[in-house]
């Protein structure tokens, strides 16, 4: 290695290779690289549904992305399986890898590994809010258009070519992967004005205040927490709509959503956890508004949206 080189190790299990990874890339180069290796983790898992693809399809992923996205040339590429083992896996990587400068990640877990023993990291930022676990579930339920999004077209014609959704949906079934279940709230104030939420997180638009049910409480212990952790305020279930339950309805996962209309019985009105704001608005004024998922829909069919 020349005195002028600049060596850096890139992280990642790359389940699958997607947009953020090249931008990830193009931090590094930002920084005067000229030479990156690229770990791919978790070498020894695949067939799963956090692991679907197996390393050489990893790598086939990577290279391109590198070379015919990027063409970007001054890369090598490694596997390094899961040992359990911090001190294990941190002594393989120095072991087996050729010399590097520093480590590039996106992972705060393993900046601290790399520091402990002073090597510098980077902890790159994330510009593109994209999750791998949210693409795998698009590719189980064929949201093509929506992956364009989230993936390379390169990286889409190549999983073409492996039956990527087909794999998935089996992976899914096998392991049994089921729909969650949400629950999705009507929130009326005094004045019958509807609460809405401003999210903080994808997609960014405005919506009804919900959340999850969580394992080992009822849909409606799920709503009085949400709307408290949300809103910061009580309520009072006034009645349940029906479900909402297209595959669709959601684009980062299939999503069954449970509707209740609530009044709220005690007040410090005040945006929490995943939203950003709030807003009280009367129900005809909705049409105005850009709401995420299918809220527009729900608030038309139970709040008599003429």
């Amino acid at each position: 290695m020349s005195s002028n080189e600049k060596v850096w190790l890139f992280i990642g299990r790359f389940q699958p290779t997607h947009l953020w990874h090249l931008d990830a890339v193009n931090q590094a180069i930002s920084k005067w690289i000229t030479k990156v290796l690229i770990w791919i983790g978790s070498s020894n898992k695949e067939w799963t549904a956090e692991n679907p693809f197996n390393f050489e399809e990893r790598k086939q992923m990577v290279s391109m992305l590198l070379a015919d996205v990027l063409n970007f040339d001054h890369n090598d590429i490694y596997q390094i399986p899961d040992f359990g083992d911090d001190k294990k896996w941190r002594w393989y990587i120095l072991r087996s890898l050729p010399k590097f400068d520093y480590v590039i990640t996106g992972n705060p877990w393993v900046k601290q590994i790399f520091e402990s023993i002073e090597i510098p990291c980077i902890l790159l930022e994330y510009n593109l809010p994209i999750k791998a676990s949210i693409v795998r579930k698009q590719i189980a339920m064929w949201k093509k258009e929506i992956l364009k999004k989230s993936l390379p077209e390169h990286i889409i014609k190549y999983l073409d070519t492996i039956n990527w959704y087909s794999r998935l949906k089996e992976i899914y079934k096998m392991e049994y992967v089921q729909p969650s279940i949400a629950v999705d709230g009507i929130i009326e104030d005094e004045e019958w004005k509807l609460v809405l939420i401003e999210r903080t997180n994808e997609p960014l638009w405005w919506a009804l205040p919900w959340g999850f049910v969580d394992y080992g409480e009822s849909a409606e212990q799920a709503l009085v927490r949400e709307m408290k952790e949300e809103l910061g305020v009580d309520v009072e279930i006034q009645s349940i709509g029906k479900p909402y339950s297209e595959p669709d309805r959601d684009p980062r996962g299939h999503v069954i959503s449970l509707v209740y209309r609530a009044r709220i019985v005690w007040w410090q009105l005040k945006a929490w956890d995943d939203a950003k704001s709030f807003r009280k608005v009367w129900v005809n004024e909705i049409d105005s508004i850009h709401l995420a998922f299918d809220h527009y829909k729900i608030i038309k069919e139970n709040c008599f949206v003429k």
